[in-house]
């Protein structure tokens, strides 16, 4: 159904549903609409691309704060702590072998 034309009130309802969240309480309306149409705007790809340097810029910051509670921890001990602000203790130990509580 690629090109096909919206319903009467799909966008305004999907806009309403965005809404909805809290996220973006502090941002003028003004501002969030032309955020939306920017995003609509841009290609699968481009929208992708976006998500791939977004989900990466919070990793960063992550492993950052985990840089300044732990000065000392290396790259591993770093990407480990980071990695337990994501994911429960038993995810932890099963998939990298690494249990937090070992690791106050």
């Amino acid at each position: 159904m690629a090109g096909a034309a919206e319903p009467a009130g799909v966008r305004e309802n999907r806009a309403m549903a965005v809404n909805r969240h809290d996220y973006f309480s502090d941002t003028d309306p003004r501002a969030f609409e032309v955020m939306i149409e920017s995003l609509r705007a841009k290609t699968p790809e481009e929208r992708m691309a976006l998500a791939f340097e977004l989900t990466s810029r919070a990793l960063r910051a992550s492993e950052a704060g985990v840089r300044m509670l732990y000065p000392n921890a290396d790259e591993h001990e770093v990407k480990m702590r980071a990695a337990a602000r994501r994911y429960d203790r038993e995810t932890m130990i099963r998939a990298f072998g690494w249990d937090p509580a070992e690791h106050p």
